[in-house]
């Protein structure tokens, strides 16, 4: 077979990769697997943490929803506290710290029995997750190098997306076939996988080729050879950074719209419609399927926009998802369903845009010399948001169902001009 016959097939690969949006994958396969794994061991962590303790420990629902719940608060300044040791160390010593901290904690969750040990095992996977995401910013940058990092953060939220879907079908069908005792291996099996993610990781190398005109400075990030070589900054020159403050404060208010089908589109489906639950799992899923099958193409599409002329799109598409939303509980009872089938296809296109071109921000603006802090406190404003979105939602939605749709509505327009100054001063933004 000549050499011509033997390279059809691979440039017939690459060009079937151009078109679907993906990245250049090569020497990056280790990187690629880590994502998978951490997202599958989230997946399994987010459906069966509180039956797991509920079944394998004596105490009851109310107590392990309380220890579950202290760990996510405590765990709330981590990424301000990882963002020093990411600049001093680097992304990748982070990101391989945080899956070893993952395995050992589900090791954890063999013996946790008591409330404190449950709410120390949960506080232990919080941290490894945040070491997790906080330097995975840094790492796309590093993968990519340069070329196509936004098509990176595109591919990361589509294996996270596979990842929780799948995740939990293990779960369940782990908790159906074996019960208390096919959690615990899953458990098992949870923690050998963040061990081989922490191996990935820690022996993954970047393939050798020319970074784009566009590329970071990553040596202080690579986790290849620790610090910049500059005197890294502190975080209160990050505060005094006014565009990346405006940057956080705008991916709040995505965080916040981000969380609607997770904790409030189910309530709002049985609670002011009057549907049957199943409803919301439904929505859920056309949202997952069309993130799976459809992000890396959308971010084909916009990848020459400027990021903050993407987002603004983004914030005003989440608005009229949201204005939709309030809509479909005065719509005639034949509507309904097509209604709420409009409102998520909208909101996932809100959401597609808004995730790869954001991500690219909170590493593009961050100063190389402290970019672990940066991203540290990019990552604070996740911790946050997650952590006020359900007593938001529900105060609002008691005072009245179409309110919080209303509220987040506005929240993404004052957002857009917010999003616009960002890019007066800098014409990549």
């Amino acid at each position: 077979m000549s050499d011509t016959t033997r390279t059809r097939p691979a440039a017939k690969s690459s060009r079937m990769s151009a078109a679907l949006g993906l990245p250049n994958l090569k020497g990056n396969e280790k990187f690629l697997a880590a994502n998978l794994i951490d997202s599958l061991g989230n997946g399994t962590m987010l459906a069966f943490q509180i039956v797991f303790f509920i079944m394998t420990t004596d105490l009851n629902a109310a107590q392990v929803g309380g220890a579950v719940t202290a760990a996510r608060l405590i765990s709330l300044p981590a990424p301000v506290l990882i963002g020093p040791v990411m600049d001093r160390f680097g992304a990748r010593t982070v990101m391989t710290g945080g899956n070893v901290i993952s395995a050992i904690a589900f090791v954890g969750f063999l013996a946790a029995d008591q409330i404190w040990s449950v709410i120390a095992t949960g506080l232990l996977v919080q941290v490894g997750s945040s070491m997790f995401w906080t330097a995975q910013g840094a790492l796309v940058g590093l993968a990519a190098q340069g070329a196509d990092r936004t098509r990176w953060f595109g591919l990361i939220r589509v294996l996270r997306n596979i990842g929780l879907g799948a995740g939990g079908a293990l779960a369940a069908a782990a908790l159906a076939i074996g019960g208390p005792s096919g959690l615990t291996w899953l458990v098992v099996l949870n923690a050998v996988s963040f061990a081989v993610a922490a191996w990935l990781i820690h022996t993954w190398r970047v393939s050798d080729r020319s970074p784009g005109p566009t590329a970071p400075a990553e040596a202080g990030t690579d986790g290849t050879e620790g610090g910049s070589g500059r005197e890294a900054a502190t975080y209160a020159d990050v505060l005094r950074d006014r565009r990346y403050l405006t940057l956080v404060a705008a991916n709040l208010a995505f965080v916040l719209a981000s969380m609607v089908l997770s904790i409030l589109l189910t309530v709002y489906v049985v609670e002011a419609l009057d549907e049957g639950a199943w409803l919301g799992g439904v929505l859920l899923l056309i949202n997952t399927l069309a993130v799976i099958f459809t992000q890396t193409i959308v971010t084909k599409r916009t990848e020459r926009a400027r990021p903050v002329t993407v987002l603004a799109t983004a914030a005003a598409v989440n608005a009229v998802a949201f204005v939709a939303f309030s809509l479909v509980g005065a719509a005639p009872d034949g509507l309904v369903l097509a209604g709420l089938v409009a409102a998520t296809l909208i909101f996932t296109l809100g959401e597609m845009l808004s995730a790869p071109s954001m991500s690219e921000l909170s590493v593009t603006l961050a100063s190389e010399a402290a970019r672990g802090r940066y991203l540290g406190l990019f990552q604070l404003s996740w911790g946050v948001g997650m952590a006020i979105a359900p007593v938001m939602f529900m105060t609002l939605f008691d005072v009245s169902s179409t309110l919080p749709w209303l509220v987040l509505a506005g929240l993404m327009l004052v957002t857009i001009p917010l999003l616009l100054m960002l890019g007066k001063d800098r014409s990549h933004v």
